[in-house]
């Protein structure tokens, strides 16, 4: 009789084509699907991405693969820091990392900011920071902006709001940028002014309309 079970060759995994190879720039991304391939012809599997979902990867090489079902895809080469796992991924699974760049100088800057406030408003605001972080830290410094509208106690606190304001100039969409250039132009008349109430008014303004803009940096 015919022995029909596959050899050890037919059962083997068919190998992708590996059309080009090439080397490119070193970015961080993370892995949020698929498998880490040993080779790019995709013929054996190093690790799902379930186990790789907090795990920071480096990309070094770029291929482009014409896979078994004749579609052509892009996999990308990457390694975690200390290369203990690596492998080919589909570029398509792979989402760059947030490096959080802006929201760590702007945690800083207003960090300093608050460092000119009147004494007791540095009592009271500095041991929020410690629970900013930069993926969330719009809205902690919102509500540090936020404090400042209700305890707007001294001219050191009232030119805080000035240089809040100058820090997040035209960050905003254009409607928020007119009316917060608008508030800011009366703040400045106001704080030109000899009168204090007028200058905690306005600081006041400035101080709540841009609480309100800095969230929606979210």
């Amino acid at each position: 009789m015919a022995n029909n079970q596959p050899t050890t060759a037919q059962a083997k995994v068919r190998a992708a084509k590996v059309l080009k190879t090439t080397a490119i720039k070193k970015q961080a991304y993370n892995i949020n699907g698929g498998y880490l391939y040993k080779n790019a012809k995709l013929t054996k599997k190093a690790t799902s991405s379930r186990h790789l979902l907090k795990t920071t990867l480096y990309t070094y090489k770029s291929a482009n693969v014409k896979k078994t079902n004749g579609k052509k895809a892009i996999y990308y080469y990457v390694k975690n820091k200390s290369g203990s796992v690596k492998g080919w991924a589909w570029r398509g699974n792979l989402q760059k990392k947030r490096s959080y760049a802006q929201q760590k100088k702007d945690i800083k800057a207003v960090l300093s900011i608050v460092r000119t406030m009147s004494q007791d408003s540095q009592n009271d605001l500095l041991g929020d920071f410690s629970d900013i972080t930069p993926q969330h830290a719009y809205n902690g410094l919102s509500d540090i902006v936020s404090w400042s509208t209700n305890n707007n106690r001294t001219t050191a606190d009232h030119a805080a709001a000035g240089k809040f304001y100058k820090h997040f100039q035209g960050r905003f969409n254009s409607i928020t940028n007119s009316k917060l250039a608008a508030i800011y132009g009366s703040y400045v008349d106001a704080m030109n002014s000899s009168n204090d109430q007028d200058a905690y008014e306005a600081s006041n303004n400035l101080f709540d309309a841009l609480a309100d803009a800095i969230s929606s940096l979210g």
